[in-house]
């Protein structure tokens, strides 16, 4: 929305969408493509195949909440860059974006899914390119990895058969992501936060090492990743994720923070190479909410004690206005 009269301050629509996208994606993310896919190495009593049955129908209620949110989000994306003359080239190709994925939901796309596969491409191109234009104030490298992940895994969806070696390179920055994610706001983490995110990587690696084949199924089914790397640098990626979303999304954590978390969220809630356009959006959207997180002047709602507030920061610091 446009800024306030008598505040100075814009309430952005994406920052309060952003939590209910987070926990709809996250759900399909979870139950549908990861906990009902493992029935498969199990037996099939009827007590489990009611439940499987059940955990389906909430990730599809949560995948459908999940597209119908993004849809939404990239709607308003489009809306707001257009405000603006530098953002008319995203809005445009956003928008381009939006109406072919729209369009192929009741016709079948045929040789037209490169041109969606090539819109992809140009708008994560340009937002990556507003992350390198903010890279001299120290808030845009950060975000290049797990936005480079993203491109190269499009441009191998766009052309298999140029771009196969490619797809290995963006796996490798999947795993580099959390780690600069952790190095700009994970290291002043406290020595037990530190300790305790090492137990999603403990519990990946014991699960590998007892069943690799089936341990890469599943997460190919998951996130897209083939694990092709040592199994220890995917939990070192955990440790690293598991340190940040503990500093981002922690109670005393300001809006830019709780921002960078969703962001981060997003991004592996979207997968790795995402067959399904509704999680290429996740990953456009995670990527646009890390890019208004290093813009000056984006504002996001807080809550202190109880009062709704609105937060605009400018740099890592944030200022809180009066209660509107």
């Amino acid at each position: 929305m446009k800024a306030l009269r008598g505040d100075g301050v814009g309430k952005e629509l994406l920052a309060e969408l952003a939590p209910w996208l987070v926990a709809a994606a996250l759900v399909d993310w979870l139950l549908l493509r990861t906990v009902s896919r493992t029935a498969i190495f199990m037996p099939k009593t009827p007590l489990l195949a009611e439940l499987f049955l059940w955990l389906g129908r909430a990730g599809q209620l949560a995948a459908n909440a999940a597209t119908l949110l993004a849809l939404i989000c990239l709607a308003w994306i489009v809306w707001r860059e257009a405000q603006q003359r530098q953002g008319l080239p995203l809005a445009v190709v956003l928008a381009g974006l939006l109406a072919t994925s729209t369009l192929f939901i009741v016709v079948p796309p045929g040789r037209w899914l490169v041109v969606v596969q090539l819109l992809l491409i140009a708008t994560l191109f340009l937002l990556l390119f507003r992350l390198g234009q903010r890279q001299n104030r120290g808030a845009g490298w950060v975000f290049l990895p797990g936005g480079g992940a993203l491109l190269l895994a499009g441009l191998h969806q766009a052309m298999p058969g140029l771009a196969g070696s490619l797809f290995q390179w963006g796996e490798a920055l999947v795993v580099v992501s959390p780690l600069a994610f952790w190095w700009v706001y994970g290291r002043s983490a406290s020595r037990w936060v530190q300790i305790g995110a090492i137990l999603p990587g403990l519990i990946f690696g014991a699960v590998y090492l007892a069943s690799p084949s089936m341990t890469a199924t599943i997460v190919v089914w998951s996130t897209g990743l083939t694990l092709y790397l040592p199994w220890w640098v995917y939990a070192l990626g955990l440790w690293a994720a598991g340190v940040v979303l503990w500093q981002t999304l922690a109670a005393q954590a300001n809006g830019a923070g709780r921002m960078v978390g969703y962001g981060l969220l997003l991004l592996a809630a979207g997968g790795y190479a995402p067959q399904l356009s509704v999680h290429q959006f996740l990953g456009v959207i995670a990527l646009y909410l890390l890019v208004a997180v290093s813009s000056p002047g984006f504002a996001l709602p807080v809550r202190e004690n109880s009062v709704s507030q609105t937060a605009t920061f400018h740099a890592p610091p944030s200022r809180v206005s009066p209660p509107v």
